[in-house]
């Protein structure tokens, strides 16, 4: 009771965010679990591997869809175009890869993909393009 948390899986990962109380992860049997904390993010791969990964993170980043809303703590882009991908389908480019380390700190009233990458791009001064499936994210050039 009072526990409150959000899984998304994806084709290569399942991802588990904590908000509240506490949940026992079962990786691969009773031997093999984690006990999460509020606000500890664990990402494990669907892969033969099973490499886990665990983090602090925001929760109220990752439950944002639920209010329609964009919320983004410090974010990486490169994080942004990861949801971007699964929740709207395009496909994110970056073209140079020190982008996807630029981080934005932002929250819109509600989820306008068009508003984000129009604030993205006003707020690190990059260009941004979106073309049917495809977004290419970009320096701004030089203004002369």
């Amino acid at each position: 009771m009072g526990t409150e948390f959000t899984v998304s899986e994806k084709i290569n990962k399942t991802r588990v965010v904590l908000n509240s109380g506490k949940v026992k992860l079962y990786l691969d049997n009773d031997d093999n679990s984690l006990i999460m904390k509020p606000g500890e993010l664990v990402e494990v791969s669907n892969d033969a591997g099973r490499e886990v990964t665990r983090r602090n993170v925001v929760p109220e980043v990752y439950s944002t869809w639920k209010d329609n809303l964009f919320v983004f703590d410090n974010t990486p882009l490169l994080e942004v175009a990861s949801m971007i991908e699964s929740d709207f389908g395009y496909k994110v480019k970056f073209a140079d890869d020190s982008l996807k380390s630029r981080k934005i700190t932002i929250k819109l009233p509600k989820r306008d993909l068009s508003l984000l990458l129009v604030s993205i791009s006003e707020m690190l001064d990059l260009k941004i393009e979106k073309q049917k499936n495809r977004i290419l994210i970009a320096q701004n050039p030089a203004v002369r």
